[in-house]
């Protein structure tokens, strides 16, 4: 593989430009760097931009589509997502006790009860109001 980056491939060409964006995002985990990550991944977009390979051109575009979001993920980079998690544990043991529902907005409506912590649902009428 010591040949590949320095010859005149498209195949080193491409290799050199996931490698680089692969570093980018690597240096991008310490909350500190997001401004540096920011200027490094805007000088990848020129070099993919530039290259006559068309899957990083395309890619390049939806990299700059969604340039805020990404931004924001290098902000967050540090952070778990235990949350996530546990509202996806809680919503696949749902369905597991449901075998299944009918529709996709059925298992969206049974996700928001469940994990949507709300508050201004009515008061369940079968249940009486303790004296």
């Amino acid at each position: 593989m010591d040949w590949l980056p320095h010859s005149r491939l498209k195949t080193a060409k491409a290799w050199r430009l996931k490698e680089a964006l692969r570093d980018i995002y690597r240096s991008a985990g310490a909350p500190a760097q997001t401004a540096q990550s920011s200027l490094a991944l805007k000088k990848w977009l020129q070099w993919a931009q530039r290259c006559r390979l068309p899957p990083f051109r395309e890619l390049a575009k939806t990299i700059k589509q969604h340039w805020v979001g990404i931004l924001k993920a290098f902000e967050a980079s540090h952070w778990h997502t235990g949350y996530v998690e546990a509202v996806n544990s809680l919503l696949q043991a749902a369905k597991a006790k449901a075998r299944g529902y009918g529709s996709v907005q059925h298992f969206i409506a049974m996700a928001f009860l469940i994990a949507g912590k709300l508050t201004h649902l009515p008061r369940n009428p079968l249940q009486h109001a303790r004296p």
